[in-house]
């Protein structure tokens, strides 16, 4: 059928590259195609020439012909727009299906590389009547064509092996199947997730998941705090779960019993080989606090007693919790109230340091009893989980400042024994201090009690005594003084002093009570001469006088006394 194809086999020539005879009387020529063509499809016909004995100057001849058919297999041609398709993006797939006769049947089918669940997404099938629109059909070229662009955003899902398979009728109506498959990489470069809380309660436990998708499936997940590594899962398919395909989740757990160490920046990392096979990476943080309901503290802790000049004490006060403590506030039994704030509005003698726990100390004198007393601590803070809400806790703590009882006695600005002339006026002080408070005060003159104070018991019950902070006084006003006054006066109190152990103190002061000393004029009498008379004198002083003369109008000493010998 070709145009300049014929082929002459002589005995002369011999065979060709096409043609080949052989025998004698019967000869046999065959004739072969490498490689044939719809071309070659059309009438073939073989002409024989000979001569015969009678009549050798006669050529004769005789032919057949035959009709050829060239007949071909279907063939299958897939073609992508792309093997490696971003996530997100569209994609398409093209079928060519062709043979020596139209193909009759057309298939496109989707193999999931997650599951191997397949999916058929185009079928073209003439016997059964399913001839899509999509599918489009070329007499001329004898072809089946079908564009397959339903993918505008590839996925995960889109991952895979695309198969086309086709069917035609070929040599002696057999039928003939071919297939052709494409694998199709959706990737992505990694993505990285944390989990993990914004705020976890002191003493509780922190586990951080971090998670990692991507296609091609992540290669490695770190979790790091503050930039130090804690873990490193390299081997995703043994340490971590493959919550879905592409898709590894690893736990790490921090802490069973968090502390304020384990505040800060947690940072998940993961990468994996996406187009290209270029690495990727991405990274996912979150910040973690360790937050506590506000906690309060006193060191010490519990009632303490401090000798008075011991020296001093520190008392502390911590705060914790929170996001962290904003104020402290320290009462004290003087009712002052020392406040702290996390602004710096510090009170000078309330000194705190600190950030989650918050520490203030005040140091408290031996020797000011104002440091007796109950001082109470009080904290305030919020949650993370509500910062508008204050939290507030508080702790006390009663300090005794312990002095031995220390006893007074004065009269006026004199602490000592000293003179009081007759007439003036005396005003006795009998005061005691000492912490514990004294309970018991008495002020005797020459042994004899003239007031006594006793747990609040006061004899006479006219008297009154004077109670102030820790210690307790008595007055002992006399105005116009005698010589009764005067004598040996002792003030005597007693308290509970470190360890409640009694103590005892007391003061003496001898008054002595003076006046000049005077002897009265006596009355003028007259007596008859030569007649006894007696002359009276009386003298008095303080102290008393100690001697006495008398002499007679001559001026001779008639009488000589003095104490000392008691002699006339």
């Amino acid at each position: 059928p070709k145009t300049g194809s014929d082929l002459t086999w002589t005995r002369d020539s011999g065979d060709t590259d096409s043609l080949t005879c052989s025998g004698e009387n019967v000869l046999t020529c065959t004739y072969t195609t490498d490689n044939n063509s719809y071309d070659d499809s059309g009438q073939f016909t073989c002409t024989g020439y000979n001569l015969i004995p009678e009549d050798p100057g006669t050529e004769l001849s005789a032919n057949v012909t035959i009709d050829v058919n060239v007949v071909k297999g279907v063939e299958v041609k897939l073609i992508a727009s792309a093997d490696e398709v971003q996530f997100g993006t569209e994609f398409t797939i093209t079928c060519i299906a062709s043979g020596g006769q139209i193909p009759t049947y057309l298939e496109l089918i989707h193999t999931a590389l997650d599951d191997s669940t397949s999916t058929q997404l185009v079928l073209y099938d003439k016997s059964q009547n399913v001839t899509p629109s999509d599918v489009v059909v070329d007499e001329n070229a004898q072809t089946l064509t079908v564009i397959y662009d339903d993918v505008t955003s590839a996925g995960y899902s889109d991952n895979g092996v695309f198969t086309c398979t086709s069917k035609n009728v070929a040599s002696g109506g057999k039928e003939v199947t071919n297939k052709q498959s494409i694998d199709i990489a959706v990737v992505k470069p990694v993505e990285s997730a944390i989990s993990a809380p914004s705020s976890v309660k002191k003493g509780n436990s922190l586990g951080i998941s971090c998670t990692a998708e991507g296609y091609r499936p992540p290669t490695m997940i770190k979790l790091s705090k503050d930039g130090q590594d804690l873990v490193v899962w390299d081997d995703l398919g043994s340490n971590c779960t493959e919550v879905e395909f592409y898709k590894f989740n690893c736990t790490f757990d921090v802490s069973t019993s968090t502390r304020y160490t384990d505040e800060g920046n947690y940072t998940c990392t993961s990468k994996n080989n996406a187009t290209g096979n270029i690495e990727t990476f991405d990274y996912s943080s979150q910040e973690v606090q360790i937050a506590q309901e506000v906690l309060v503290t006193l060191d010490p802790s519990s009632y303490t007693e401090l000798d008075w000049g011991s020296g001093d004490l520190d008392l502390k006060c911590t705060v914790e919790g929170g996001l962290a403590p904003h104020r402290v506030e320290l009462d004290t039994p003087s009712g002052t109230t020392l406040t702290w704030t996390s602004d710096n509005s510090t009170v000078s003698t309330l000194t705190c340091v600190g950030e989650h726990e918050v520490s203030c100390s005040l140091p408290l004198s031996s020797t000011a009893y104002d440091n007796t007393g109950t001082f109470a601590c009080t904290g305030h803070n919020f949650l993370p989980s509500d910062n508008t809400t204050e939290l507030s806790s508080s702790t006390s703590v009663d300090i005794l400042i312990t002095r031995d009882v220390l006893v007074t006695l004065t009269n006026g600005n004199q602490t000592s024994d000293h003179e009081v002339a007759v007439g003036d006026n005396i005003t006795i002080s009998c005061a005691a201090e000492g912490s514990k408070a004294p309970f018991y005060l008495q002020l005797d003159l020459d042994g004899s009690p003239v007031m006594t104070y006793d747990n609040g018991t006061v004899t006479p019950a006219d008297k009154s005594v004077t109670k102030a902070g820790y210690s307790l006084g008595y007055y002992y006003e006399v105005p116009e003084v005698d010589y009764g006054n005067g004598g040996s006066y002792e003030c005597s109190a007693k308290n509970l002093a470190l360890g409640s152990i009694e103590k005892n103190g007391t003061k003496d002061m001898l008054l002595t009570i003076v006046k000049d000393v005077e002897i009265p004029q006596p009355t003028s009498i007259e007596v008859d001469f030569g007649s006894s008379f007696t002359a009276n004198f009386s003298l008095n002083g303080g102290r008393p006088p100690f001697s006495v003369t008398v002499t007679n109008p001559d001026g001779n000493v008639i009488l000589s006394w003095t104490r000392s010998s008691n002699s006339k």
